[in-house]
């Protein structure tokens, strides 16, 4: 591997060798003509590479010629020397983070968070110019000695390691663990991918520079993907072992790790809008007066949406950053939220329970990938597309989870693991899936939701007429005028019988329902000019 120690390719003088990756050998080399130390990456002579993998090999690199930023390891030159295919870039001093967790332990939080700074802003860069990075690890994040945090290998990791993104390759012998343990769910399915598998990348790599561990791992590769498309991580401050890094920061990890591409952030933009936001909030800091609730809940501008950073949940709420995809429940929602939020002042954990039972609205704004059977799965692509969510010590974690997820596996594993608690919890989780596989337009598989909601005696009143309100839905769906005129009969005599018991829950109802639906009910005298 150092056999080209002291040889010269072209203006290069190659001076040491630094490391080997899966096709390619890195070396410090002298630019001898601008007197410029450089590191070049040399395709291995040992791996047989086509046409096809050289020509790609200089497309990758001319485009990640392309971006220029102090958080990108600049590449500098592409050539060949006596059969050597090279390219170089600019010599970062220092280490890898990778190394830099063996040799240190976990990040701490101010670290942390300059990583994620660092490298959303990278990601942004290369995003715009269409470039995605495709192999974002903790090996291919250089921190200067300086301090200075630079991302490389950009563009390059379909040419540079012998990782591709298709689920046979997971399958190999002698499959290199690296790049598997960092992919994203859709990278694992050979889907097309795009920034936002980046992003889930990113995640993967916080919640190992911070956790001091991965959040997934194993010792074989289809293992370990089976394990990033079906089941859910520790949170990362319960597997730091300490409480010591922001929740917020807590909340932009999971929000990374979502399995489907649309639950993340929208863009390396939208992650950058919250990190910046909490920097200004942190340097306020000194100057806001103790109790100032914009120390607990703030409103954040994001994808072009309002976005509500609520520390003592460990989530992103409000809008899905994802652009235009918050919906009118969404806005009930948020509007629902803040009116709950101000009283939520235990102790952090307790804090987020009680949030919990109080957000009931929350069924309106999260989506997912529908319900998965609990049959064995017959092949290969089935058992990769089947969804797992773990059981939780309580039911309370379940809920939480479900919430984290936002995914209609969440929310039915509170229901299968959880089904005989009798709690409100159990109810709101049944609303939370039947809402969103209507929203699917699997109107079956939500009134069996229902059904089985119905059949238990003690369910309160208010989740009643929310499961009717639902129902509603489904018969109009189905074009079944009779039985949606029943659901609205149904649920108006019930609205009348709680307003004579209970009116804080018929409030409740009115706030939550969005205003389309409150219009095809014709419940709560909507008009445009009262919302």
């Amino acid at each position: 591997m150092s056999v080209l120690v002291g040889c010269r390719f072209g203006e290069y003088q190659i001076l040491r060798h630094l490391g080997r990756g899966g096709m390619a050998d890195v070396y410090a080399a002298r630019h001898l003509s601008l007197h410029r130390n450089v590191a070049m990456k040399v395709l291995r002579s040992d791996v047989k590479h086509t046409d096809d993998e050289i020509n790609r090999f200089r497309r990758e690199a001319q485009a990640a010629a392309r971006l220029n930023h102090p958080a990108i390891v600049q590449v500098y030159d592409i050539g060949e020397s006596e059969g050597n295919h090279f390219i170089t870039q600019e010599l970062v001093e220092g280490c890898n983070l990778r190394e830099h967790l063996q040799r240190n332990g976990p990040l701490d939080a101010e670290d942390a968070v300059e990583v994620l700074h660092r490298v959303s802003e990278a990601l942004h860069v290369a995003h715009t110019a269409g470039v995605t990075h495709r192999d974002i690890k903790p090996e291919n994040i250089m921190r200067a000695d300086d301090g200075v945090i630079k991302v490389t290998d950009f563009g390059l990791a379909r040419v540079l390691t012998t990782v591709e993104s298709s689920t046979a390759d997971l399958t190999r012998d002698g499959i290199t663990l690296g790049t598997p343990r960092y992919m994203s769910p859709e990278q694992i399915q050979g889907h097309a991918v795009d920034g936002r598998s980046d992003l889930y990348s990113l995640g993967v790599t916080l919640y190992h520079l911070i956790a001091g561990r991965p959040p997934f791992d194993d010792t074989e590769a289809l293992a370990l993907a089976v394990k990033h498309l079906h089941e859910t991580p520790e949170p990362i401050d319960r597997a730091r072992g300490s409480d010591d890094i922001p929740a917020w920061m807590v909340a932009v990890v999971s929000r990374l790790l979502r399995k489907a591409p649309e639950e993340r952030f929208a863009s390396a933009a939208d992650v950058l809008a919250v990190v910046e936001h909490q920097r200004r909030l942190l340097s306020d800091t000194d100057d806001t007066p103790a109790g100032d609730p914009s120390l607990d809940s703030t409103q954040v501008q994001v994808g072009g949406n309002r976005a509500t950073v609520v520390p003592e949940t460990a989530m992103m709420d409000g809008a899905r950053f994802s652009g235009s995809q918050t919906t009118v429940l969404g806005t009930a929602t948020v509007q629902l939220q803040r009116v709950t939020e101000a009283s939520h002042i235990a102790t952090r954990r307790r804090r987020v329970r009680v949030f919990a039972c109080g957000i009931l609205a929350l069924a309106c704004l999260f989506g997912g990938i529908g319900m998965s059977r609990r049959t064995a799965p017959t092949s290969l692509s089935e058992r990769l597309n089947q969804t797992r969510v773990a059981q939780e010590p309580s039911i309370e974690d379940q809920y939480l989870r479900a919430m984290d997820l936002a995914s209609a596996s969440g929310w039915k594993a509170v229901l299968d693991y959880y089904g005989d608690d009798g709690s409100d919890y159990v109810w709101k989780a049944s609303i939370q899936l039947a809402r969103l596989l209507v929203s699917q337009r699997r109107n079956d598989e939500a009134q069996r939701v229902l059904d089985r909601m119905y059949r238990e005696p003690t369910v309160p009143r208010l989740y009643r007429a929310l499961g009717l309100a639902i129902q509603h839905e489904i018969a109009e769906n189905r074009g079944r005028e009779r039985e949606s005129e029943n659901a609205r009969s149904q649920l108006l005599a019930l609205i009348e019988s709680m307003q004579q018991s209970s009116a804080s829950d018929v409030r409740l109802l009115e706030r939550v329902l969005p205003d389309t639906q409150k219009r095809r009910l014709r419940v709560f005298e909507y008009s445009p000019a009262a919302s």
